[in-house]
C-alpha cells in the first residue's frame, strides 16, 4: 500500500518487505522499517503504521 502526507510532501510504502518513504514521488525509496507493514496512515509529518504482533509504530517525523 501507499499513502502520501500532505504535511511532509512524502510518499509512504508499506508491505511484506517493511516500510519505504520517496521524498521524490516514487523515483527513489529509502528503508525506514524492515518490520511488516498492515496499515498506515498519515500523522503530523510521518506516519503511524501497525505491524507484527500487534505493534503500534509512530513516526512523527521522517528525515528527508
Amino acid at each position: 500500500m501507499v499513502i502520501y502526507n500532505e504535511k511532509s510532501n512524502l510518499l509512504f510504502c508499506g508491505g511484506t518487505n517493511g516500510v519505504d518513504f520517496s521524498s521524490d514521488f516514487g523515483r527513489n525509496w529509502h528503508s525506514i522499517s524492515e518490520e511488516k507493514c498492515f496499515s498506515m496512515i498519515p500523522y503530523k509529518k510521518g506516519i503511524i503504521y501497525t505491524s507484527e504482533l500487534g505493534r503500534i509504530i509512530r513516526l512523527k517525523d521522517v528525515n528527508k
